[in-house]
């Protein structure tokens, strides 16, 4: 548990589940019974680490969060303690929040049916959202830009246009906040369906110079995301310009879903499963 922390640090802090355990699997000697698979196809080292992370979670030292895991500070300084404290001390966290009991250090405690519904849900979760994220992705530029036009509908926005096949640059979805346009903010919106390229600072500028100060807002939707620059960009402009990331997209997408009308819905159809809730989900 301790090596899938060390390897969350170096992926960069915030990693999915399955890039954490590509990355233990070459740090770690597993023998056999550890390399054997379960049940579900899965080896057993990754299912432990995936059981034990639960309690890990409620000592505060990740976050889970959209099918990905977020080191916090006290994570980072628990890599100093022994092995058997590190466990022990998730352990005893867990058993706080199950029962309120006192903590019990004599022994480390066995796998939980609640840690168990989490590795599930989680794995679930993950495959899920990383499924969505293909599917977006393959789309071509302007189903994704019409795909950003519904959303917005969806979110209560009147769309006054949106930019037809063969334009580049500027402008490509225009959203008001009233039928006629007449209530500010009215939002210009730039999509940008480059899922292998990070949008650089320059692009932001641009949108930036394309803005109303007093009435405009700036959206700016890429499945690449942002370079670090590109969010200081943003954060640094006279206008107000909200990046939205593919992470980002697809939590509104999923939040409004109900609410999409069923052209949009034609874009990327969902359908619900349902599971038991682990606890904090």
């Amino acid at each position: 548990m301790q090596t899938a922390l060390q390897a969350l640090i170096d992926l960069g802090g915030t990693a999915k589940r399955s890039e954490v355990f590509k990355s233990v699997e070459p740090r770690l000697e597993f023998n056999e019974y550890e390399r054997s698979l379960n049940d579900s196809g899965y080896p057993r080292w990754r299912t432990s680490i995936g059981w034990w992370s639960t309690d890990v979670a409620k000592a505060g030292w990740i976050l889970k969060k959209n099918g990905k895991w977020h080191i916090t500070n006290e994570g980072q300084a628990a890599l100093a303690l022994e092995p058997g404290e590190f466990i022990r001390q998730a352990a005893d966290a867990y058993r706080k929040q199950l029962d309120n009991s006192a903590p019990d250090t004599t022994e480390v405690a066995t796998v939980t049916e609640e840690e168990v519904a989490t590795e599930e849900f989680e794995d679930a979760d993950e495959k899920s959202r990383s499924s969505i994220a293909q599917h977006i992705t393959r789309m071509n530029p302007y189903e994704f830009q019409d795909m950003v036009a519904e959303l917005l509908l969806a979110m209560g926005y009147h769309v006054a246009e949106v930019s037809p096949a063969g334009r580049d640059g500027g402008i490509d979805v225009i959203a008001y906040s009233d039928p006629l346009g007449g209530k500010p903010p009215r939002f210009m919106v730039q999509v940008k369906q480059k899922p292998d390229t990070k949008t650089p600072p320059k692009e932001i500028r641009e949108l930036v110079g394309l803005l109303n100060a007093k009435d405009e807002i700036g959206l700016f939707v890429a499945t690449g995301g942002f370079t670090y620059e590109a969010k200081m960009e943003a954060r640094r402009a006279s206008v107000h310009v909200e990046l939205i990331d593919l992470d980002k997209f697809i939590n509104l997408w999923l939040e409004y879903y109900d609410k999409l009308r069923e052209t949009g819905k034609r874009f990327l159809p969902l359908v619900k499963v349902f599971f038991i809730a682990p606890e904090n989900t």
